[in-house]
């Protein structure tokens, strides 16, 4: 067993990961979305990360968006980035052209 608070929080961390593969591998066949999918949103989880829904103050932020892009999905990944105070990262040159809160990758 790991002997520092963090050896023993990852110790647990990677543990329940193999535990929700398991889970995933065994109910896999009940559920519609693929297993690599869940188990990589179930890990990114529990690693700390947090889903970020869509708000109506990201969907009035849309308006304030210059129309650079039609693409509705696009237009509100960028007004999210912005609401938040995250960078979007993109590979489309359309989307990468609102600058502020998007970042070309």
């Amino acid at each position: 067993m790991p002997h520092s608070a963090a050896e023993r929080k990852a110790f647990w961390q990677i543990h329940f990961c193999v535990l929700l593969w398991g889970f995933t591998a065994i109910l896999g066949k009940l559920i519609t979305l693929p297993a690599q999918a869940l188990v990589v949103w179930r890990m990114l989880l529990v690693s700390g990360y947090r889903e970020l829904p869509v708000t109506s103050e990201h969907t009035v932020a849309v308006n304030d968006l210059p129309p650079l892009h039609k693409d509705p999905f696009d237009r509100i990944l960028v007004a999210q980035a912005r609401v938040e105070g995250l960078t979007l990262l993109t590979a489309d040159k359309a989307v990468a052209k609102y600058g502020d809160g998007v970042r070309k990758v």
